[in-house]
C-alpha cells in the first residue's frame, strides 16, 4: 500500500521500511488474530521474507504470554502459527534469510524476485542456491503452495 507518511518522504523510505512493515502489520495480524485457526487450509504469502516479522517472533510471542489483549485472539502461541504461512525470500540479506529459515517452515519458502520493480532481486535463484536453499525444495515449496502435484505426481 505504501502510506503516505511525512517521515518517509526521502531516500526511497516509503518502499525501504514501508513495504518491510506494512509486510510486518499483516503477518502480525494474521498471527495474533487466530486467522489460520479459523481457515486452517489457507494458504496465504508474505513478501519481503515476511518484513521485520522473523526478528519480532519473539517479541510478540512474550507479548501473547504476557498480556490477554495480545492472546485474546489466537490460542497457539506466535511462533506456533509463523510455521504455518509461507514466506517469499526477498531479504536482500543472507543473514536475514538465515533469521526466516529459523524461524519458518522450511516447507513454507517460496523463491521471490520482486520483478519487474526496481527492488527486484537481481538472481533470485542463484542467491537462494548459494545460501543454502536447493532447487529441489524450492520447486517443491511452489507446487505446495500452488496447490499442484509434486514433480513425481504425489501430493
Amino acid at each position: 500500500m505504501q502510506l503516505p507518511r511525512p517521515e518517509w518522504d526521502h531516500h526511497y523510505l516509503v518502499n525501504l521500511i514501508g513495504n518491510p512493515v506494512e509486510t510486518t502489520t499483516a503477518v502480525a495480524s494474521v498471527v495474533l488474530g487466530g486467522v489460520l485457526e479459523e481457515l486452517p487450509g489457507l494458504r496465504i504469502c508474505f513478501v519481503h521474507g515476511g518484513g521485520c516479522a522473523p526478528s519480532l517472533i519473539g517479541r510478540w510471542g512474550h507479548g501473547w504470554r504476557s498480556r490477554e489483549d495480545v492472546h485474546r485472539g489466537s490460542t497457539r502461541p506466535p511462533a506456533e502459527s509463523f510455521e504455518q504461512l509461507y514466506f517469499d525470500t526477498v531479504t536482500h540479506d543472507p543473514q536475514v534469510l538465515t533469521l526466516l529459515r529459523s524461524h519458518a517452515s522450511p516447507d513454507r519458502i517460496v523463491c521471490g524476485s520482486d520483478y519487474p520493480f526496481d527492488m527486484a532481486q537481481p538472481d533470485p535463484v542463484g542467491f537462494l542456491l548459494g545460501h543454502g536453499i536447493d532447487a529441489a525444495t524450492l520447486e517443491a515449496n511452489g507446487r505446495r503452495f500452488l496447490g499442484m502435484k509434486a514433480a513425481d505426481g504425489r501430493r
